[in-house]
């Protein structure tokens, strides 16, 4: 499982989720559409914690963009490996691809 038990999301909308409520809230795959990411970035906060940086879209099937967002998550590392134990999406102007 990637995402920690005590998994925090402050997401797009201004919402704060839970991993339950995220999990819950996940479409089926077929639903999901495809996403653009780009920019990523990736910085070590402490040992075993690290932050990851990037930028989003959602490409509709015409292939324009939309929903531009800056993301930030932070990952730790558990006896289960890497997990994520925080993240936040920022709506964004669009950005070049």
């Amino acid at each position: 499982m990637l995402l920690h038990d005590s998994f925090l999301e402050f997401g797009r909308s201004g919402g704060i989720h839970t991993k339950a409520e995220t999990l819950g809230e996940l479409p089926p795959e077929a639903a999901s559409g495809t996403i653009w990411a780009q920019d990523f970035s990736l910085r070590q906060l402490a040992p075993g914690v690290a932050m990851l940086n990037y930028r989003s879209a959602c490409r509709r099937p015409d292939g324009r963009l939309e929903r531009h967002t800056l993301r930030t998550s932070i990952w730790k590392l558990t006896d289960k490996g890497w997990q994520m134990f925080f993240h936040q999406g920022t709506p964004t102007d669009p950005f070049s691809t």
